[in-house]
């Protein structure tokens, strides 16, 4: 596996947002440096619009992972481990343990996710995955398939094939290139991402290849509570009792629900995200450290910095300085 390292909440945090995914919750609570895996994860969005997650690594904790997404596409080749994952109220548990498989699901309207840890369970896969958007661009004849295969018939399709030794191949190329700094490593991920999931969507839309029904088990599921309604006053100045306010509940209930789900007060809750959208700001919107200051609520830049050294235990000026040496 290489180097090993421990995937905190916070960074699993951290690596979901560079991807677009802003909101998840994690059940049961977590302090946010506790290590919920051991190994390699890495997710990157291409300029194409595929999204490609590669992970080998051991689960840590017993936990569940959930967020919403948009309609899209998704295929996984699961090398080792067994994955177990729900869409809406339907779960679904693949196994590698009589060799590698492949499954994919295509969701036709936004859904939960959910994606269940299990202590001691070791995971290699790859996935891949584009908007259903993605998906009509490039498929000419997308209104004809849409009334004469299910692929798009369902709101939720779920399908699994065996892994042949092309697909194999394929997925090596990820992991073999994953610590690569050529400067066509984004080229090279592309082309392996493309094929795989050009061959991928062929078997999706056989129609030799049955439906995963998965289990119904709604009580599975956690439901999604504060979190999205306090995270749109992240660039706002406001407090914990005037977000409670403006919610309609009182901050003491609020205060309850953070520490109940996440361990934190909802002060802490804020300040975190406030400081992760920041570090967005900074890698990925080129603002400057004052601009970022003042857009999630500092006053003064030297406050800011001490807060964000303290959190991420480096300054903003060497996380600029570490990404562009990175990219370089």
């Amino acid at each position: 596996m290489g180097e090993f390292n421990a995937v905190s909440k916070i960074e699993l945090s951290r690596k979901l947002s560079n991807t677009g995914c802003e909101q998840f919750l994690l059940s049961p609570a977590f302090q946010d440096q506790d290590p919920l895996m051991l190994g390699n994860l890495d997710y990157q969005s291409l300029p194409s619009g595929i999204n490609v997650h590669v992970a080998n690594m051991l689960e840590q904790e017993n936990a569940q992972c959930s967020t919403e997404i948009e309609p899209s596409v998704c295929v996984c080749v699961l090398l080792e481990g067994i994955i177990e994952f729900s869409l809406d109220q339907t779960t679904y548990s693949i196994s590698a343990k009589q060799g590698p498989r492949v499954f994919a699901y295509a969701n036709n309207k936004t859904v939960m996710f959910m994606r269940r840890l299990v202590e001691n369970n070791k995971v290699k896969k790859v996935n891949i995955s584009v908007s259903q958007e993605w998906l009509q661009q490039r498929l000419r004849s997308f209104s004809y398939l849409g009334s004469n295969v299910s692929l798009f018939e369902k709101d939720i399709v779920v399908k699994e094939w065996p892994c042949d030794l092309q697909t194999l191949h394929q997925c090596e190329q990820f992991f073999e290139h994953r610590n690569d700094e050529s400067i066509f490593i984004d080229l090279y991920c592309e082309q392996y991402a493309l094929t795989l999931f050009n061959e991928s969507v062929k078997y999706l839309l056989n129609g030799s290849y049955l439906e995963h029904t998965g289990k119904q088990c709604p009580s599975r599921l956690p439901l999604r509570g504060f979190e999205k309604k306090v995270d749109a006053f992240i660039f706002t100045k406001h407090g914990g009792a005037e977000i409670a306010k403006q919610l309609g509940t009182s901050l003491s209930t609020l205060q309850r629900y953070f520490k109940e789900h996440h361990r934190v007060t909802l002060s802490d809750y804020l300040r975190t995200k406030r400081l992760e959208a920041a570090r967005h700001a900074l890698l990925f919107e080129g603002k400057t450290i004052g601009e970022v200051a003042y857009m999630v609520g500092y006053n003064h830049s030297s406050n800011f910095v001490s807060a964000f050294k303290k959190h991420f235990n480096q300054t903003p000026t060497e996380l600029v300085k570490q990404h562009a040496e990175f990219k370089n």
